[in-house]
Order: structure tokens, then sequence, then C-alpha cells
């Protein structure tokens, strides 16, 4: 404890950053698939799920109530902060102005918005300690009563900083939302009574998490000199009654270099919400798991929501492509009408309606559905009735990669003669006649498509202003447009 007090308190916002910081780690909230990769590419050696499907698994860390907590020594890794903000004057034994967090932060089942920092190593949730004394006079382990309350210790020992010895505290918020974490830095604080010596390290508060991690660069033994020798890294609650300290680094005079602790919630896990989307942005599913089964080349999301203590949403997300590759025989089944009682076809021509992507990368083998005959792609033959035909796409460079398709051809022949109408007034005319009265005279009883009327060609062919009543008279005329499956 140094005998010069009552120095001022400033804040000042600077632009630099410590060389022996890291940069801010990934976030632990990802898609991923059947083999643990972040991106999908489906090809002949994927692992597909029930012929054409792709597993998806939603990843994500386990958050858990505030009530408790655990601690367990980590990597040596502390943080990257490039706009920070600095505490400037000479600091010895008082606490700051209030500072608000950019994000609510769970401690001990409390939510706080707001904070403290000691001179001392230390952060307070107790906002009343603002611009007051922070004094390092203890002789007490945690947990304890008259220790600071609601506070993290970090390295919590008698220092002083001074703007003529290179000493300074300052804090910084890195990362987005939802993975912003709040850094506060100690940096070469002198020992009290051992101005020789030098302390630094690192408190960090992780949004959503709650995590609370500190990082020791250094903190010597405090030297013969020091009035006040002991020092703590741990963490206090609001009565006194519940702490934790890293263990080894309860109240005593000891000393560390490059370690660092972990302090984490430790009660019950929280169930997150889990909301998946496709490209469309509709809900596909709900649980941790997804099995998909794309048409084409997709993307997916997932949204992973938890609710904190203060009973706010937290939304994490991910998203992942799921794409195939150019020589995977990526099939569909293809339909296709005919209006007239016979129609000629060259099977070859519906090789690009059945691959979705280049057909050269292919060999194709047409079958006939009920006569297993194979049948010549470059042959026209005459379709005279429906008919349906098998046909196997396969890889040119490995024949053991192929897929089968329905390709069906279906004869929906509309009848030649005019529909016949009923004049129930006799006078030459149905006013508003409901036009699907018509659609079984025109394609029998057993049509599974859709049938549309149009008073134009040009309507029809682009599909639009379709009718669905009309004053009819003798002679009256429609275009008309049918729609079954794909065709």
């Amino acid at each position: 404890m140094k005998l010069k007090k009552n120095y001022s308190f400033f804040i000042a916002i600077l632009l630099i950053s410590f060389s022996f910081f890291k940069a801010q780690t990934a976030s632990d909230f990802f898609i991923s698939d059947a083999k643990n990769e972040r991106e999908v590419l489906v090809n002949c050696n994927y692992p597909l799920v029930n012929g054409n499907c792709v597993a998806l698994t939603a990843n994500y860390p386990s958050f858990k109530q505030t009530d408790n907590y655990a601690v367990s020594s980590i990597n040596y890794t502390p943080y990257a902060v490039v706009n920070k903000t600095v505490i400037t004057g000479n600091l010895d034994d008082s606490f700051s102005g209030i500072i608000d967090l950019p994000f609510k932060f769970c401690f001990y089942g409390q939510v706080y918005n707001q904070l403290v920092i000691g001179s001392n190593g230390m952060i307070s949730f107790d906002t009343y300690q603002a611009n007051q004394a922070n004094p390092a006079n203890f002789s007490e382990a945690l947990p304890n009563q008259n220790l600071p309350k609601e506070a993290i210790f970090g390295v919590f020992h008698d220092m002083f900083f001074s703007q003529s010895n290179g000493s300074e505290i300052n804090y910084a918020v890195i990362g987005t939302a939802p993975y912003r974490k709040f850094v506060v830095n100690f940096r070469n604080g002198r020992i009290s009574g051992c101005d020789s010596e030098a302390s630094s390290s690192q408190i960090v508060l992780s949004e959503g998490s709650n995590n609370i991690e500190i990082f020791v660069e250094n903190k010597p033994l405090a030297c013969d000199l020091a009035s006040v020798k002991n020092a703590v890294i741990g963490i206090n609650d609001a009565t006194g009654d519940l702490g934790l300290a890293a263990p080894g680094r309860n109240t005593g005079n000891w000393s560390a270099q490059n370690e660092a602790w972990l302090f984490s919630p430790n009660l019950d896990s929280l169930t997150p919400d889990i909301i998946w989307y496709d490209s469309n942005n509709n809900i596909i599913g709900t649980n941790k798991n997804l099995t998909v089964c794309p048409t084409k080349n997709e993307t997916y999301k997932v949204e992973i929501i938890y609710t904190n203590c203060n009973n706010e949403r937290i939304i994490y997300s991910d998203t992942i492509n799921v794409n195939f590759a150019a020589d995977y025989p990526f099939v569909k089944d293809y339909s296709k009408i005919f209006c007239n009682s016979t129609e000629q076809v060259i099977l070859a021509d519906y090789k690009s309606s059945i691959v979705i992507g280049d057909t050269s990368f292919f060999n194709f083998e047409f079958r006939d559905a009920v006569t297993n005959q194979i049948l010549n792609e470059n042959t026209p033959f005459t379709i005279t009735s429906n008919q349906n035909i098998k046909v196997t796409v396969s890889n040119k460079n490995d024949a053991n990669c192929k897929k089968v398709a329905n390709l069906s051809f279906l004869s929906q022949n509309i009848y030649n003669n005019q529909p016949v109408i009923c004049d129930f007034a006799n006078d030459g005319i149905e006013n508003n006649f409901l036009l699907s009265n018509l659609n079984s005279q025109l394609v029998g009883t057993d049509y599974q498509g859709t049938v549309s009327y149009f008073t134009s060609l040009i309507n029809a062919t682009n599909n639009q202003n379709a009718i669905t009543r009309y004053d009819l008279i003798n002679g009256t005329q429609f275009y008309i447009r049918l729609v079954q499956g794909d065709a």
C-alpha cells in the first residue's frame, strides 16, 4: 500500500493493443454433418441417409445456471484488445466510476449490467462502491463476508498504478453479439512496498455462457518490505457465504506466471430451443439432429436459443451449405403429359429432365418398367398409352455410383369434340358458368392434374389471368392449360 492517496480517476479512449494477447476464439455454435464437416459436398462416397438424404447436427456448448461454480485450469491464451478504454491517473486503493456492460451478465443467480473496477486487481458488481476506497489489507480466505462482495478477484492484491511508470488499467469489448467478451486488463501494476516488482493480469466476462476467465501473466511474491503480502484469485457472492478460489490461489503470499483459470457456472444445465430453416426461411425442424433431403444445392440455418437468468432470449445461429458434386448422379423423377392420343419420343431428349446438372458425366440405361426391356435411347418410338420407364444413371468413372429415376409418359387425351352444355332458359347464353364443370368432358374423371382456362394463347402459355367463370354463348372458345407433376 503506497502512502500517496486522493489521486483523480480519469477515463481515456485509445486505439492500442498489447502484442502478448491472442485474437478472440471462434464460436462453439455450428452445424456439422455425419462426417463432422461444416460444409457438405455430396459425392459418390458420401454417407447418405435413406438413399438421398443428409444428416445434420446442431452443435453447441452446455450452458448452466449460475447459482454455483466450478473452477478449472485452462491454457494461458489471453485475449487481444484493440479499442481499449484506459482508466488514467495515479490509482491506488480506489474503485472506478460505474462502467456499463454491453450485455447482461449473470453472477450467482443475479443479473448485472454495470460494474466497477478496483485498482487492486478486481471488479465488483456492487456499484455503490463507485469512486470509493478499494483497500487490499485482508487476511480472510474465500468465501468470506469480510472480503469485497459481488466480486471477481484476478489477481486481488495491493498494487498501485502511476502514469509515470508505464502501468495501466484498461477495459474493452471484443467480438460481436451474441459472442461478446468484456475484458479488463491490469498492466504492470506495481506491488506496493516493492516498487520494482510488477503484476499483470486479465479478467474476462463472456456473454451468454456467463463464464469468467482470469489470465495471469505475472504475479511475483510480495517482497519483505510489502506491508500487505496476501493475494487471491477467485469469486465472492453478494452475501460472502458463497465463493470459490482457484486451487492454490486462495489468500496467501504466492507467485504465478503464465497461468489461467476458468470459473464456469455449474448448477443445472440449460436446455436451448432449436429451430431449423431452409433457404426459403421455412421452419423444417426443432431437434438437435435433422435429416434433410434436398432436391438441389441448398443452404440450411439453425438457431440455438438460450434463455438467461433474466429470462432474456439469446440467439446463436449458423448456416451450412449442402452441395452436390458435378459427377454425382443427382436425379429426379419426371413426368411428361401428352394431350394427343399418340406421340413420338426419343428417350435421350429427356436426360436433362432427369439429371440435375451436366449429363455428360453419366451413363444412362432406360428400361420399360413393366417388361424390363432395355430401350435404345436414340431410337424414336410412339407413346399410345401411359408408359413408365426406369432410368439408371451411373457415374462414368464409377459404375457402382448410380441412382434410379422414374420417367413417366402420360397420355391425357382432350376430346376433339366440342363440350356440350344445356341451355336451360333457351336464351342462347349461360351466365357466370363455372368452367370446372367442363373438366370431365375434356380430360375424363381420372385426371390427377390441374385444368386452367384462359381467353388467349398468350395468357395460357404464361399461366396468367386464368378465369374460373364466364358468360357462355354458342361458339365460345377457350385455351386450356393442363399441369400434372412437373409437366
